[in-house]
């Protein structure tokens, strides 16, 4: 039995002696194997960072190369390029070092050249280019001043003002060009300068701006108003106006229709819309004279009766129509069509309907009326023509038959005149007469020969 615990024990104790010499050896075989991985990883390491310096180093001097560049800009695009690349935390500081020596004034100036070729560009203009570029404020000043001289400003200031005039066709206000400059960057003097100068036509510019106004339906003040908020002369303004000539009875009549969209304002209150736009009287007049504001009356009833859920009482209506500043007329032209038992206000073409109809009634009977007249002259007429065609005939019938008696006298046998003879004597007249019948005498009076002549009378011929 100890035996065989014995052989057990010796048996398990060179089992383990083997596994730890095992052991042993793939220790030392992991160590090795360790060991030039830790080294493989430590050279690729090195490796990565000596590139991204490289790298560094020759975006950079490219950047310099081909570009206006800051030191700051270069850092930032280095920066930039480090996220992406993902680079070596000091990579950037590092290939920034490198550039110790780079003369960033000289940067700054090569900038100011390239930058202040441009024709139209001031000075406080390239001043700010050179800071967004991120040149310090030295770097900046130490490049303008290298400039000194070598840019005419107040000629690129004509030049700015010139050109903004062409891009908008001459239709460039001094206001406008003023701003222009003043964005520019120009100096005061500089503005005044090229305003002062024959770069635009302000003449011709104040025409084109105010044809540009009168695209809005503007009063005669208000157009020279706008040409003076945009700085032209009152010459100009003058000028301007008498060239354009604009009608301005027409324009204060586009103005009303956009004051009075609906149609339904009052002549009271369309007139005082035209006055705050300062028109004149003689065009307002002209304006208004067309419309009838009868049916401006009815169009804003309508518009009240609609909104009311119930029916709106005459007295209501018409006071509404009152407040809008309408005429008794015009309130009783909308009263006499509206129903207030429903609330119903008619339109304005079956308003011109019934009216219509209205007028066609009075003028039948009218003319039925006229008819009737002339009917009536006519039988006067007829009853006239009769009556004078028998005073006619019987005028006639009387003159013949004192041309009978005339000539019947004539030939009977004349007796000797004594002054005791009987005449008779007319009641008018300045004849006397030997036949009482003659000439149709009335009544006449009887008188002796030298009654009559001693009365002024003379003999008749007719019947002597």
């Amino acid at each position: 039995m100890e035996m065989k615990q014995k052989s057990r024990k010796d048996r398990q104790s060179g089992s383990a002696q083997l596994t730890a010499r095992r052991l042993f050896e793939g220790g030392l075989v992991l160590l090795t194997v360790l060991g030039i991985v830790i080294g493989g990883n430590a050279f690729r390491e090195h490796r990565r960072v000596v590139g991204a310096r490289e790298q560094a180093v020759a975006a950079a001097t490219d950047l310099i190369a081909t570009t206006y560049v800051s030191r700051a800009g270069v850092e930032d695009t280095l920066a930039e390029q480090a996220l992406a690349l993902e680079w070596p935390e000091d990579t950037v500081d590092w290939a920034m070092e490198q550039l110790a020596e780079t003369d960033w004034t000289a940067e700054a100036l090569e900038a100011a050249l390239a930058q202040g070729t441009e024709e139209d560009i001031s000075e406080k203009a390239l001043e700010n280019r050179l800071m967004q570029l991120q040149f310090t404020t030295a770097e900046t000043e130490a490049a303008l001043s290298g400039l000194s001289g070598r840019f005419d400003y107040d000629a690129r200031a004509v030049s700015s003002l010139k050109h903004c005039a062409e891009d908008l066709d001459g239709s460039l206000s001094r206001r406008d060009g003023r701003s222009h400059l003043e964005h520019a960057l120009f100096t005061e003097s500089q503005v005044q300068m090229a305003l002062d100068s024959d770069a635009v036509n302000w003449q011709t510019a104040a025409e084109k701006q105010a044809g540009e106004l009168l695209q809005d339906p503007l009063s005669r003040k208000g157009l020279e108003a706008g040409l003076s908020q945009a700085e032209f002369t009152t010459q100009e303004i003058r000028q301007a106006v008498d060239a354009v000539d604009p009608d301005f009875a027409l324009n204060c009549t586009r103005y009303l229709r956009t004051a009075d969209p609906g149609n339904c304002r009052s002549l009271v209150r369309l007139r005082e819309a035209a006055q705050s736009r300062q028109f004149e009287e003689p065009q307002i007049a002209k304006a208004l004279e067309s419309r009838d504001f009868r049916y401006n009356a009815v169009r804003l009833a309508r518009q009240l009766t609609a909104s009311c859920s119930e029916a709106m009482s005459k007295e209501d209506l018409s006071r509404e129509l009152k407040d809008a500043e309408f005429t008794d007329e015009e309130q009783a032209f909308v009263l006499k069509y509206y129903d207030e038992s429903t609330g119903e206000m008619p339109g304005e073409s079956a308003i011109r309907d019934k009216i219509r109809q209205e007028e066609e009634a009075k003028k039948k009977a009218e003319e039925q009326r006229k008819k009737a007249e002339e009917e009536e002259k006519k039988k006067a007429e007829e009853k006239a023509r009769k009556k004078a065609e028998e005073e006619q005939r019987r005028a006639q019938e009387a003159a013949q038959k004192a041309a009978e008696e005339a000539a019947a006298a004539a030939q009977a046998p004349s007796t000797p005149q004594t002054d005791a003879a009987t005449v008779w004597i007319p009641r008018t007249g300045s004849k006397y007469h030997s036949n009482p019948n003659c000439s149709n005498m009335k009544s006449p009076s009887a008188g002796t020969f030298d009654q009559a002549m001693a009365w002024g009378y003379d003999r008749c011929k007719k019947c002597w």
